[in-house]
């Protein structure tokens, strides 16, 4: 199975998909752009629901991620692309309300997610942290590591400002 390959430099926030860039832009930009039309031809790229588009498997530095994206849409939600870690508990646990809802384990996901992204890009102290939130504010926008208190959503969130 081919996996896309899921690149960013950190100093300048840009992202690139199997080497082409992911422009932060509207969603009817977004869906006649190189990067999607290129993952649509290969049949990885799905709308899970509106403004929210998923690439199930994507390869950052060897882990293997699932991605959404989510183009810039309204007057006041950014471009934010999600990563969950698909070798974690959470992912494992998603289809299980009562176990994506265990708190040790959603806390023990951000501790890793954080750990390994502050390792590889070597980031590091963060300029937020709490149990269940870390980030990085950088100058084109904000690396999130967390899980949301009401939803449960966990992973990585690249958010531009």
């Amino acid at each position: 199975m081919h996996m896309i390959d899921f690149e960013i430099n950190m100093a300048d926030g840009k992202v690139k998909l199997d080497n082409k860039d992911l422009l932060i832009q509207r969603e009817g930009e977004f869906i006649v752009s190189e990067p999607y039309k290129y993952l649509e031809s290969i049949n990885k790229v799905q709308r899970l629901i509106p403004y929210h588009y998923t690439v199930n498997a994507v390869l950052w530095f060897s882990k293997e991620f699932e991605l959404i994206v989510r183009p810039l849409c309204f007057s006041n939600l950014p471009f934010v692309v999600q990563l969950i870690y698909k070798e974690g508990e959470y992912y494992k646990s998603i289809n299980d309300w009562n176990k994506v809802s265990n708190i040790d384990m959603l806390n023990k996901e951000v501790d890793f997610l954080y750990r390994w992204v502050s390792e590889v890009y070597d980031l590091g102290e963060p300029d937020e942290k709490e149990k269940h939130s870390v980030t990085w504010s950088m100058e084109w926008g904000d690396i999130t590591i967390c899980y949301d208190i009401k939803s449960f959503n966990c992973g990585v969130y690249l958010t531009w400002s």
